[in-house]
């Protein structure tokens, strides 16, 4: 018998078949995009021994909750350090315990999430952040990180993460520009508004004018 059933419905075996073999499609192509992610911002450490060299930027409250061994509680030290990988600005330490001999994630930022159900550590979307407000681009950032002696982070990194922000900058710079508009236009209704006494209610009123445009440019700019 060549039908099998699935739910309250009877379906071919070959239909069966190729719905499998297209979840299994969907399934590898999820885990290819999931893992190309990761390729773009991961870059590990390429030392042997893994001697760690400079300076890290660390968030000490997050650290310090993770500088513990989850298996029997011994504090962790940097000298047991087995591998690093690094996240842009971020680390992640491979550490093993002295005591037990098992081995941890340390974590020198957190993470904050992102729309599409994705994440950055703190410390990226920071840096994307002042880089933007200051006008800063990749190559004074990576200046700066190397006269630090800082691993610097990559033009590649760095661009992922201000994308992130490009939309809520271009939100934010549309409400100022059309605060400035209302301002503005409030300011020159009331240059033109006679001193003389006028009835408020009245629609000739410029006053009335002016809060009705008002009004309506604030109506339309929260449509933004």
């Amino acid at each position: 018998m060549n039908q099998l059933r699935i739910g309250d419905k009877f379906a071919k075996l070959q239909d069966v078949e190729r719905r499998k073999r297209s979840i299994e499609h969907l399934e590898k192509a999820r885990e290819a995009k999931v893992r190309k992610i990761h390729q773009e911002e991961f870059v590990e450490s390429t030392n042997p021994k893994c001697e760690v060299h400079g300076y890290r930027l660390i968030k000490i409250a997050e650290i310090s909750k993770l500088m513990k061994c989850d298996s029997c509680a011994t504090i962790l030290f940097f000298d047991f350090v087995q591998s690093e990988k690094r996240y842009g600005l971020a680390s992640v330490f491979a550490i093993k315990c002295h005591n037990c001999l098992c081995i941890k994630e340390v974590h020198t930022s957190s993470r904050t999430a992102v729309e599409k159900g994705r994440s950055l550590y703190e410390i990226n979307a920071a840096v994307a952040f002042g880089c933007i407000d200051s006008g800063v681009g990749h190559e004074q950032l990576t200046t700066l990180l190397t006269a630090m002696d800082v691993p610097p982070i990559t033009h590649q990194v760095l661009k992922k993460c201000e994308e992130q922000f490009g939309e809520a900058f271009i939100r934010v710079a549309d409400r100022s520009c059309w605060n400035a508009i209302i301002e503005e236009k409030a300011l020159n209704l009331a240059d033109k508004c006679p001193s003389t006494q006028i009835n408020s209610t009245s629609k000739r009123n410029p006053r009335f004018q002016q809060r009705k445009t008002i009004l309506m440019l604030k109506k339309f700019r929260n449509k933004l």
